[in-house]
């Protein structure tokens, strides 16, 4: 390499190294930095930075215990004092297993006219149109006879779900209504509902079509929740009101089952016997047919 070159670039080396140097004295350095090791450089501002996150991600955890435990008294409180202060409205419910099928059974419960035949003993049933199975919307008043009490109940039908066929699994139906209990200054008065639920099923041995009906009776205005004597007893009187009506509604549709398959069975021994006449008088139009070609 030429000597002449190389000492060019020392001596810019040198320069600028002389030149640098006449900086830093213009410009001197604050006191800090220059009192902190030159080791520490840029590193110790990280570090500062590293160690408050370190804190902060310490207190992390402690900040997300307090809020789940203020959000537990929170809960804690709705539930002791406003959810509890409502009335707990609870239904009473019954059930019976029934030898008919879902489409008939619905037909026959839905239907306001033939309340009066299983129904809480009703004694009068009263509509512009009772005569059919109730669609949503339809009213119609029911006179009860409840352990010797006059119940007057004005419903209306608040929604159903009927079965469009006997291969339907489920069907529902809804009333509701006001209630009143006695007559004179004695009267008062409660919101029932009313709920039949019926499910399809089929006979062990006999495998004939079967229903379960449940029935169930929802006051408000009742004594829900309450431990007095007189509502523990009108409830208890309600219970066994509906257990009885399951039981005449288990007769009566027993009764109407039998008839059904009796018209049934009628209907297809005609059948059979039609059947037989028009194949015997075409087996006889047949037998002269051939013996006049024979002839």
């Amino acid at each position: 390499m030429p000597s002449a070159w190389m000492e060019e670039m020392s001596g810019a080396a040198t320069g600028g190294g002389e030149e640098q140097a006449n900086r830093r004295a213009q410009h001197p350095a604050p006191e800090k930095e220059r009192q902190r090791p030159a080791s520490q450089g840029r590193s110790g501002e990280y570090q500062d930075e590293g160690e408050e996150g370190s804190w902060i991600n310490t207190l992390l955890p402690f900040a997300s215990l307090i809020l789940t435990v203020l959000m537990g008294l929170l809960a804690w409180y709705m539930m002791k004092y406003r959810i509890a202060r409502k009335p707990i409205v609870k239904g009473i419910s019954t059930s019976v297993m029934l030898d008919w099928d879902i489409t008939n059974v619905y037909e026959y419960v839905s239907t306001p006219d033939f309340r009066t035949e299983w129904h809480m003993a009703a004694v009068e049933v009263n509509g512009p149109a009772i005569d059919h199975s109730a669609v949503t919307g339809e009213v119609f008043m029911e006179e009860l006879r409840v352990k010797g009490k006059t119940v007057e109940v004005e419903w209306g039908v608040l929604e159903r779900q009927f079965p469009t066929s006997v291969s339907t699994q489920y069907a529902e139906f809804v009333l509701e209504g006001v209630a009143t209990i006695g007559a004179g200054k004695g009267a008062r008065k409660e919101t029932w509902r009313e709920v039949l639920r019926l499910r399809a099923g089929r006979h062990s041995f006999a495998l004939t079509a079967q229903t379960v009906l449940e029935m169930e009776l929802i006051q408000d205005g009742g004594g829900e929740g309450k431990k007095d004597e007189a509502s523990v007893k009108w409830r208890a009187a309600l219970r066994a009101t509906m257990k009885q009506s399951l039981k005449m509604l288990q007769s009566r549709v027993g009764e109407r089952a039998v008839v059904a398959r009796e018209a049934e069975d009628r209907k297809a021994e005609i059948n059979k016997t039609r059947k037989a006449k028009a194949a015997a008088a075409k087996a006889s139009a047949a037998g002269e047919g051939g013996k006049e070609g024979g002839g």
